[in-house]
């Protein structure tokens, strides 16, 4: 199962069971890639806890009533009296993480087990962070670069040809108190197609014609990426935005009919394409 992390410093508060903690440094966030468990973390200078996401679900806008995304979320916290302790709860976006209602009163205190005291303590897991939003299979667009296979090895290259394409990840957004916004992200899928340049452009070689493959699949995930910034503009209330969406929609029809992302989603891509949109 993949797993996103993220450590966070906090400052405990006053009256809780754990000893305070001395507040960080710095806001400055740093990012690096462990080797276990897979993800990225986000690190501050002194790190109080390490947050944990799996099972990840994205928001149902279209359910009624609507639902929030929600995921599993673990919180590790190395306390200076009660060693490595954990705790566990589904949290849905909005949710301020490490807080849950016990008998219908909020509180980020918890009962756990302490392997270094032999016994249940009460530990505060307040990380003063808020779980932002979860998106899953998000389509991250780029352009990957690729010159074509000469047959006449003396000829000059004519340069290479950009490939609109996407790759999936699965993104969940945390909010601190001590600093800005920040990102956790995972691949849930091939990550993006390396570019394949001559030496003459800025490669270790001549490159390779793609293949009707690989061909079928950056057509592919061009439809993916049109499909997804057509959503996106659509929710917009502003309308030349949503003119926009509506000529990519008109375009997915045109262009990428056969593809399995249009076929799965023609009714609603059909209805936004005939859309009259007022000014």
């Amino acid at each position: 199962m993949k797993v996103l992390i993220a450590c966070l410093a906090s400052i405990a508060i006053s009256g809780c069971a754990s000893r305070p903690q001395e507040p960080p440094q710095s806001t400055q966030c740093t990012v690096a890639k462990p080797q276990e468990p897979k993800g990225l973390r986000l690190t501050w200078p002194k790190v109080v806890f390490t947050i944990e996401f799996s099972n990840l679900f994205a928001a149902d806008p279209d359910s009624n009533p609507p639902k929030p995304g929600q995921a599993w979320v673990k919180i590790i916290k190395v306390d200076p009296a009660f060693g490595e302790i954990e705790w566990t709860k589904i949290h849905s976006e909005g949710r301020h993480i490490g807080w849950s209602e016990e008998e219908g009163v909020p509180t980020s205190i918890h009962r756990v087990f302490s392997a270094k005291n032999r016994r249940m303590v009460s530990v505060d897991f307040d990380t003063k962070a808020r779980l932002v939003k979860i998106e899953v299979d998000k389509l991250v667009a780029y352009v990957s670069r690729h010159c074509p296979a000469l047959k006449d090895n003396l000829a000059r290259c004519p340069g290479p040809t950009g490939v609109n394409s996407a790759y999936k990840v699965n993104q969940v957004v945390i909010a601190s108190e001590s600093g800005p916004a920040e990102v956790v992200q995972e691949l849930s899928g091939p990550g993006p197609t390396p570019d394949t340049l001559c030496r003459a452009h800025g490669g270790k070689g001549e490159a390779p014609k793609l293949t009707e493959e690989e061909l079928g699949r950056a057509h592919t995930a061009e439809a993916e990426t049109l499909l997804w910034s057509a959503e996106s503009g659509w929710q917009s209330k502003n309308p030349r935005v949503r003119q926009r969406s509506r000529d990519s929609y008109r375009r997915l029809l045109k262009e990428f009919p056969a593809e399995s992302v249009v076929t799965k989603n023609q009714e609603r891509i059909k209805a936004r394409a005939e859309a009259d949109i007022e000014d």
